[in-house]
């Protein structure tokens, strides 16, 4: 929780002093040791960091650890790092504080939503409404300023961050935000545990260095959050990356129609990029040269010419005409990046996608210690959902074997009825190490929110211990409106909760009713849950 406002001296100010004596002792350390040229990059990086040669705004000198990538709602690190752009801090410092504050806005607690808690904060970066008033930023260009949204709780934050000395000083910073020194320590913990790979100079990874698989049973396309853009998602995270890094808005990204077969539109894998509110045609420019685009080669996009994970960047001079600034594409202007992947057909996955950011893996705890109350159930599964769990359950058993496989199901269950049964299961018994729910084939496709809420119940019930199991749902539209939102719901709650791991409904063959299985169906379907559970208890 922010403390209450105080004078401080601007931290800019004080940066920019210490940046600039630290530069004049290195160039007369240089002249007078006569350091070799290969290590300047490195007293560069010790002297002021490699922060602070970005030509760019400010900006963190580290990409998303697959952590943060699974714990923060997209939505949230976007914010958290256009706030961190623009005031020139590292945005794993706004996401900590997030996160201890709030959880990123996930909180039910007084005060993170409406009203206050005990102290009098709110919002999901816990102010005080006078600390709030002092350093307010609107942040969505709304003409309102409220500690209760995140467009202006985030960037408000930062502004007051810098203001009480970070970059320059987080200890000083973190303590004036809380007056604690459990809270400062906390936040340094937390922020290291967000880093992921480092960023090069240009204020972006110089690629992943693998080239990442379809997780298995994932879905191949996935929304980038705050756009209509669909992609393939290995390359989500790098897309909302360099969104918020060069301030840029998403066109189209998977389109099976209307662009090249051969090229990468088809594949979900090639995405256009227009200026976003805050952002700019020469931003778009820098990006492109950034990420290794260069006039020599504009002619062909530079490809076969550019370090990975891109295989082509369609802006200016490109043989068509259509790709980059007005000045050189007219009403067709747009930047295009396109990813390197194997050979595949249009409309398919490809098999593997280099990426900028590394694929995320399952983190251990920092303390790889379990609670004492921490289940130690080896190799046992529990199945709750409707019919189709029904269907599953004998050939689970046989594709489990060696493992204690329960099911527990019933013919017309509703999301909310099963909240009901494991809340039931879990008063009069231990839960097992792994939960497959089967629930919201008969829910209304309508009925998102209540849906959302049902999938909270159970991820609260299964605890951060438990590895859990969600079918997607997949039947035909009722009434004209399809199932894609509770489908939606699903795999949010996924990027919210680490152990959430969606499977795709649709596997098995059907029974020909749109919404059962035949009996191989039903195999298939056993099988697919039992390749997940092994991987949850190798």
């Amino acid at each position: 929780m922010p403390g209450p406002a105080a004078a401080v001296i601007p931290a800019g100010r004080l940066a920019g002093v210490a940046w600039s004596e630290r530069r004049s002792l290195m160039w007369l350390l240089i002249l007078i040791l006569g350091i070799p040229f290969a290590l300047i990059a490195l007293i560069v990086a010790i002297f002021g960091g490699i922060a602070g040669t970005l030509t760019a705004p400010g900006v963190s000198t580290y990409a998303p650890s697959p952590f943060a990538l699974r714990d923060i709602p997209p939505a949230y690190l976007r914010l958290y790092q256009e706030a961190a752009i623009t005031y020139g801090l590292g945005w794993e410092y706004l996401a900590a504080i997030g996160k201890i504050e709030s959880d990123h806005g996930r909180s039910l607690a007084p005060g993170s939503r409406t009203g206050e808690n005990h102290a009098g904060a709110g919002g999901p970066m816990q102010f005080l409404q006078a600390t709030f008033d002092a350093y307010a930023v609107d942040g969505n260009n709304d003409g309102r300023k409220s500690r209760y949204d995140p467009e202006d709780a985030i960037p408000s934050a930062a502004n007051y961050l810098k203001a009480s000395g970070a970059p320059g000083d987080w200890d000083r910073a973190l303590f004036a935000y809380n007056h604690a020194g459990w809270y400062v320590d906390a936040v340094q913990k937390l922020a290291k545990r967000l880093r992921g790979a480092p960023l090069g100079p240009t204020g972006i990874p110089a690629g992943s260095g693998e080239s990442q698989a379809l997780p298995i049973g994932a879905p191949w396309l996935e929304r980038v959050r705050g756009t209509n853009a669909v992609c393939d998602r290995r390359i989500v995270p790098d897309v909302v990356l360099l969104l918020a890094r060069y301030k840029m808005d998403a066109g189209e990204c998977y389109a099976p129609a209307g662009h090249k077969s051969a090229g990468e539109h088809p594949l979900g894998l090639g995405i256009d990029l227009h200026p976003g509110p805050d952002g700019s045609w020469e931003l778009l420019g820098k990006a492109a040269r950034d990420l290794g685009w260069n006039e020599g080669c504009a002619y062909t996009g530079c490809a076969g010419q550019l370090p990975a994970p891109f295989r082509f960047i369609g802006w200016n001079g490109y043989q068509d005409g259509n790709h980059g600034d007005p000045a050189h594409a007219g009403s067709n202007a747009h930047l295009h990046l396109s990813w390197q992947h194997t050979p595949a057909l249009p409309g398919t996955p490809a098999a593997r996608v280099q990426t900028l950011l590394a694929a995320p893996q399952r983190e251990e705890p920092p303390d790889s210690t379990p609670p004492p109350s921490a289940p130690r159930v080896a190799r046992a599964l529990l199945q709750l959902g409707d019919s189709l769990a029904e269907g599953t359950a004998t050939p689970l058993v046989a594709a489990l074997d060696g493992w204690r496989v329960r099911t527990d199901a019933s013919t017309g269950r509703s999301s909310a009825a099963g909240v009901r049964r494991l809340q039931q299961l879990a008063q009069n018994t231990e839960l097992p190490a792994v939960l497959a729910i089967s629930l919201g084939t008969n829910d209304s496709p309508t009925s998102a929110p209540a849906f959302a809420r049902a999938i909270n119940e159970v991820m609260t019930i299964a605890g951060a211990e438990r590895c859990v199991l969600w079918l997607s749902v997949k039947r035909a539209p009722v009434n004209g409106v399809s199932y894609a939102a509770l489908n939606d719901e699903l795999d949010d709650a996924a990027r919210t909760h680490s152990n959430l791991h969606v499977l795709n409904g649709a596997v098995g063959q059907s029974a020909g009713d749109g919404v059962h299985k035949s009996p191989a169906g039903y195999r298939q379907r056993a099988e697919q849950i039992a390749l997940a559970a092994r991987r949850c208890l190798p």
